[in-house]
C-alpha cells in the first residue's frame, strides 16, 4: 500500500483553529473585566468611595471570598495516611495536571482506588469547581468540567466551592481570567521549603460586587463567554484525542488499519 504522508492533517489544523478561538474567548472575557473592574466604565457618572481594594464606585461593594463560597479547602496526598496510588480508578489532580491555559490535562492524572477516594473526602471535586494552585507553581487555575463526575486533588490544590445562590462560579472565574488576584496573592506568598499560599489567604482575598443590577448585566455576557471557551476546551480534548489516534495512522500509511 502506498505511504500516505500529508505535510499538515487537516484535523491538526482544525485543531489550532479551535485553540485559537478560544484564545479569543479568553481575551474578550479579559477585556470585559477590565472594561467594568479596572475602568468602571458602566459606572461612569457614579461617586467613587475608598475601598481595601482601592477606590470603587459607590453602587459597589467588597466581600470575602469566603463569603461568597460554600467550601474552600486543599486535599491530601493518600501516601500521607498510608494509602497508595492505583493504575486506574479514581482520578487524582496535582499541581501539573492543571495547564497553564486553565484545561485539565488528563494525561497527567494519577490515581486512587474508591476506597481512597472515601478516606481523603474532604478533598472530593465536584464539577463547577475552581481548583486553583497554592504550593509549588502557585496561581494555575481552572474550572472543573462537566464530564468529571468525580475526582480528587492533593495539598497543594485549592478547591474553591462557590455558594451559586449567591454568585454564580462564572462571576469568580472571570475575576482569575482576569487577574483580579494576583497582586494580592504576590504580596501574600509564604516561603518555606517552596513557596506557597494559605488556604486562609486564599478564603480572605477581597472580592469586588456591584449591585444587583449591574451584576445580573455584567454576568449575562460573562457567562456565555466562558460557557463559549469550556465548549472550546472541549472540542479541542476531543480532536486531541482524534488527532493522536489517526495521526500514528497517517505516518505508517495504515489509515485502512
Amino acid at each position: 500500500m502506498e505511504s500516505i504522508r500529508p505535510n499538515r492533517p487537516t484535523r491538526y489544523l482544525f485543531l489550532r483553529r479551535k485553540t485559537a478561538r478560544n484564545h479569543n474567548l479568553e481575551e474578550q472575557a479579559q477585556a470585559l473585566y477590565k472594561s467594568w473592574f479596572v475602568d468602571f466604565e458602566p459606572f461612569k457618572g457614579e461617586e467613587y468611595i475608598e475601598s481595601e481594594i482601592g477606590m470603587i464606585p459607590s453602587s459597589c461593594k467588597v466581600l470575602r471570598l469566603q463569603d461568597v463560597c460554600e467550601l474552600i479547602t486543599k486535599g491530601t496526598t493518600p501516601t500521607s495516611l498510608g494509602l497508595r496510588f492505583s493504575d486506574d480508578g479514581i482520578p487524582f489532580v496535582k499541581v501539573e495536571s492543571i495547564s497553564d491555559a486553565h484545561t485539565l490535562d488528563e494525561g497527567k492524572f494519577a490515581f486512587i482506588a474508591a476506597e481512597a477516594n472515601e478516606a481523603l473526602s474532604r478533598s472530593k471535586i465536584k464539577s463547577g469547581d475552581i481548583l486553583f494552585t497554592i504550593a509549588g507553581t502557585l496561581g494555575r487555575f481552572c474550572l472543573v468540567p462537566k464530564r468529571i463526575s468525580q475526582a480528587n486533588t492533593n495539598q497543594a490544590v485549592s478547591i474553591i466551592r462557590v455558594d451559586q445562590t449567591i454568585l454564580p462560579v462564572e462571576y469568580v472565574y472571570s475575576l482569575l481570567l482576569g487577574g483580579y488576584h494576583i497582586d494580592y496573592c504576590t504580596r501574600n506568598i509564604q516561603q518555606a521549603v517552596q513557596a506557597n499560599l494559605s488556604l486562609g489567604t486564599l478564603k480572605n482575598l477581597p472580592i469586588i460586587i456591584p449591585r444587583p443590577d449591574k451584576l445580573e448585566q455584567y454576568c449575562l455576557t460573562v457567562m456565555q463567554l466562558i460557557n463559549g471557551i469550556e465548549l472550546k476546551k472541549d472540542e479541542t480534548r476531543l480532536l486531541s484525542i482524534s488527532r493522536d489516534s489517526i495521526l500514528p495512522k497517517l505516518m505508517s500509511g495504515c489509515l485502512s488499519c
